[in-house]
């Protein structure tokens, strides 16, 4: 059963905060009101360290294993696009950029 302690009885309390976790599972400790940090067995924290799966396993159990996807590169070159905004015109565009220049290079 999961518990909730203020950080300070948290702190006066720590054997017990201690041996719930051990016993009882993770114990929730709060400051401010707000949950700050976990305690739990070293047991169940190995657990969750341990790897579930491999990658290969993983890739081994997919529902995917048996399909034949087309796994080849698109050939085509790349297509030529217009980064300007399309709100400004061309004129407007190259305007605000040389006058950007200038304002930069101004003493």
């Amino acid at each position: 059963m999961t518990q909730q302690w203020q950080l300070q009885d948290a702190k006066n309390r720590f054997s017990e905060v201690v041996d719930n976790a051990m016993q009882q599972g993770p114990q929730v400790v709060t400051k401010r009101g707000k949950e700050a940090v976990v305690v739990i067995s070293i047991e169940a924290y190995r657990k969750m360290q341990q790897p579930q799966n491999t990658l290969v396993e993983f890739f081994q159990s997919s529902p995917l294993k048996g399909i034949d996807l087309d796994l080849s590169r698109d050939k085509s070159l790349a297509r030529d696009i217009d980064l300007r905004p399309h709100s400004v015109t061309s004129s407007t565009y190259h305007r605000r950029i040389l006058s950007r220049k200038a304002l930069n290079s101004a003493p």
